[in-house]
């Protein structure tokens, strides 16, 4: 599996053993382990759902912050209705 997008990249390479998930962005990659990769995609579900709820309602000029912290990850997302910033940390 290649997802292959301006900015970023995700590769599944099972043959790989151990760390057979790489996630890139720019200059900058993480390998995962299988139990890594579908807790932070579980995660990213969640906050993305969590979004979705309320994204409607949001006025454009309205600010708003989301946080969830399962360990080991960290995800922060704040924004705007038409512009968001999204971070994840390990």
């Amino acid at each position: 599996m290649v997802k292959d997008k301006k900015r970023w990249r995700l590769l599944r390479d099972l043959k790989k053993g151990k760390f057979c998930f790489l996630i890139g962005v720019d200059n900058w990659s993480i390998e995962l382990q299988k139990s890594e990769f579908n807790s932070l995609y579980f995660l990213l579900l969640r906050i993305n759902e969590q979004l979705l709820v309320i994204k409607d309602e949001l006025m454009d000029e309205e600010s708003i912050t989301f946080e969830l912290e399962q360990l080991p990850w960290y995800i922060h997302l704040e924004g705007k209705k038409k512009r968001m910033e999204f971070k994840v940390c390990f």
